[in-house]
C-alpha cells in the first residue's frame, strides 16, 4: 500500500489521515502499539532536506510550521536511516518499525527487481523488493518483506478542568472549554487492542482519548 493511499484510507475511516507523532506522549503511544502487533505502518510525515534527508515535515511542504522539532527523529540507526537507498529524494515517506524506529522508504511500493550479475554475497544487498525488508527481532538475521500498514490519526479528547467554586463543589468552568485541546490519559492497552483488530483490514486506528 503506497503512504497516499494509507492516507485516504484513513480519512475514509473518520480521521484526518495518517498519525502525526508530533509529540513524545503519541510517539510512545505507537512504539506500544508496534511493540504487540509488530508490522510497519506509514506516518503522516515527509523526509526533507539534502540527500539522505533527516528533517521530517507533518505536511507534505518545505515550510518551517511543519518541521518536527519536538525530539530528536528516532532513526534507525542499524540500518543507517535515513539512507534514500536508490538515490537523492528516492525515499521521501516514512514509516513506524521495530522499538518505534523510523525508516524512509518510497512512498509506493518499488518495482521488485532480482540482482544481476553479482556474487551470492552481493545478491542480498542489490535485490529489490515492492516493500520494505526488515529484521523486527534485533539479532535474528531474518529479514522478512513487510506491507506497510496505515496509522490513521490521533482522536485527543478534549478535556474539561474541574475548577473548585464556592461551597467545596466542583464543576466544569465553561471557560476551560476552548480552543486548547488537552492530552488525558491514555489508554494504551486499549489502543493497542483497537489496532490488533483492525489490522486484518488493512487499516489501523490509533486513538488516544
Amino acid at each position: 500500500m503506497s503512504q497516499s493511499a494509507a492516507h485516504v484510507a484513513c480519512i475514509k475511516s473518520g480521521y484526518d489521515g495518517l498519525a502525526v507523532l508530533s509529540t513524545r506522549e503519541r510517539q510512545d503511544s505507537a512504539i506500544k502499539i508496534l511493540d504487540r502487533i509488530s508490522v510497519p505502518h506509514w506516518l503522516g510525515g515527509f523526509d526533507r532536506g539534502p540527500t539522505p534527508g533527516g528533517k521530517v515535515h507533518w505536511d507534505n511542504t518545505p515550510l518551517k510550521s511543519s518541521l518536527h522539532d519536538a525530539f530528536d527523529p528516532p532513526w534507525h540507526v542499524l540500518s543507517g536511516q535515513p539512507n534514500d537507498c536508490d538515490g537523492p529524494n528516492s525515499e521521501e515517506c516514512i514509516f513506524i518499525g521495530p522499538k518505534g524506529a523510523w525508516f524512509d522508504f518510497a512512498c509506493a511500493p518499488k518495482t521488485p527487481q532480482e540482482a544481476i550479475d553479482a556474487s551470492e554475497n552481493q545478491k542480498a544487498q542489490l535485490r529489490v523488493t515492492a516493500g520494505p525488508e526488515i529484521e523486527w527481532i534485533e539479532g535474528s538475521k531474518r529479514k522478512i518483506e513487510y506491507n506497510v500498514h496505515p496509522l490513521c490519526g490521533m482522536v485527543v479528547k478534549k478535556k474539561a478542568r474541574d475548577v473548585p467554586v464556592s461551597g467545596g463543589i466542583n464543576s466544569v468552568a465553561e471557560e476551560d472549554m476552548k480552543e486548547e485541546e488537552e492530552m488525558d490519559s491514555v489508554d494504551l492497552d486499549a489502543a493497542a487492542s483497537t489496532c490488533s483488530t483492525c489490522i486484518r483490514r488493512m487499516s489501523c486506528e490509533f486513538n488516544i482519548v
